[in-house]
């Protein structure tokens, strides 16, 4: 049985809804989980994960910012479309295009230690990640991963986190 969500995530969807139609659209598909598997908040693709240590630590806006990441991590199929590339350099090219994306069409802060590049945020999560491993791009910090490399609806062990 799931527990429901944390009050303050609960909002968080309620202003996203208000706010951006699309991202709530994306929220109606997505199931959401609190759990202590995830250092931060990450998403298997069907599933978005959050810890609630983590969220309770961010204002209401970052908290959209951070649930606007994982819906889009999901509804542009990350997970998937890794296929067999590094993990890391991955999800730094998701995440540079996640965030550009809200940057873009939201006005939601990122939480702290965001990844983003302005001048690659409008290429494709392939594009971006091939221009990282043909140039030797250095790749910013990441202290975890979040888009996960575990089969759907399993958080334990994945080893993941940051948005």
């Amino acid at each position: 049985m799931n527990e429901p969500l944390p009050k303050r995530l609960q909002a968080a969807l309620l202003r996203i809804r208000g706010d951006h139609p699309f991202f709530g659209t994306l929220a109606l598909f997505a199931e959401l989980r609190v759990t202590q598997d995830v250092a931060t908040a990450a998403t298997d693709g069907k599933t978005l994960f959050f810890n609630p240590d983590f969220i309770e630590k961010l204002d209401g806006p970052r908290m959209c910012g951070l649930v606007s990441h994982e819906l889009l991590h999901a509804a542009l199929q990350h997970v998937i479309r890794r296929r067999e590339r590094e993990p890391l350099a991955w999800n730094i090219a998701a995440d540079i295009v996640v965030n550009g994306m809200i940057r873009k069409d939201t006005e939601y802060p990122l939480p702290d230690g965001a990844v983003e590049v302005a001048k690659l945020a409008h290429l494709s999560v392939e594009e971006i990640y091939e221009q990282i491993s043909r140039e030797g791009y250095k790749l910013p910090k990441l202290a975890l991963h979040d888009v996960m490399t575990t089969p759907s609806g399993s958080a334990a062990g994945s080893g993941i986190g940051t948005a």
